[in-house]
């Protein structure tokens, strides 16, 4: 019989990259305590990373080793669970596609 971090591992394997997890999709396997200690241990075990508060994404098994998915996936995929928009700022927004490091604003359509 299966744990139950080894029942998630299963589920989360079959998303595709970048696709946030919270512990709310997973009630189904166990109670809430049962599922949040599942992913503590999953992240412990470097199998999941924590995004934000109650936001994590799986870690992609390559031919090299594991990695974090790509940011752009995560923050997609995080704007549409929260219901955000995304807007490129800085560099991105210019066009330099290989600039390193750029940042990006998340709004709720409010006015400011």
């Amino acid at each position: 019989m299966k744990t139950l971090p080894e029942k998630i591992l299963d589920i989360i394997q079959q998303l595709p990259e970048g696709e946030i997890l919270t512990p709310g999709r997973f009630l189904h396997q166990g109670n809430r305590h049962a599922v949040q200690r599942g992913f503590s241990r999953l992240v412990e075990g470097g199998m999941l990373f924590r995004v934000a508060r109650g936001f994590y994404v799986a870690a992609v098994e390559t031919r090299f080793g594991v990695r974090a998915p790509a940011p752009e996936t995560v923050v997609r995929s995080l704007a549409n669970v929260r219901g955000e928009l995304i807007v490129a700022t800085g560099r991105k927004q210019m066009g330099a596609d290989n600039a390193g490091s750029y940042s990006v604003c998340l709004s709720n359509h409010r006015t400011f």
